[in-house]
């Protein structure tokens, strides 16, 4: 099962990490690892659903930048590792994660998104997807890259 793991600043902005989680971890799991990457203070975490704060709304569009396949996400290895040590899981569980970053940009024109998404990311390791956002939706993919 894919879940994903939002994180972003509690007094709001335009960017979030995102933690895409390919594993067969509980509720009370995915929570248990959110609260542990997540900065109590400064950032406040979502499972599954971008943080409904009305963020969304002041935005049109949402580009997630992450790691192509092959490509070594260290970030996305830590929180692997966190989990296996959190969760006690065995080291060759079927546990793998992703990161990646989430900017939301309000414009009018896809052109232009795909000109600000350009200079976002390095092509040759990165990806980058751009979803719209509609009536406060974020519909960005839930599978592994």
């Amino acid at each position: 099962m894919i879940s994903r793991i939002y994180v972003i600043p509690k007094k709001g902005g335009e960017k979030a990490n995102s933690y895409l989680i390919d594993s067969k971890l509980s509720k009370k799991e995915l929570t248990k690892l959110a609260e542990a990457i997540t900065n109590p203070i400064l950032e406040k975490f979502s499972i599954n659903t971008f943080p409904e704060d009305g963020l969304r709304r002041k935005f049109t569009y949402a580009i997630e930048i992450g790691f192509k396949p092959g490509v070594t996400d260290n970030v996305g290895h830590t929180v692997k590792e966190i989990a296996t040590d959190l969760l006690k899981l065995k080291k060759d569980s079927e546990l793998n994660v992703y990161t990646s970053k989430i900017f939301l940009i309000k414009l009018d024109k896809l052109k232009d998104v795909r000109e600000i998404a350009s200079t976002l990311y390095n092509p040759l390791i990165e990806r980058a997807y751009i979803a719209p956002i509609k009536f406060g939706k974020i519909n960005l993919p839930m599978k592994t890259p």
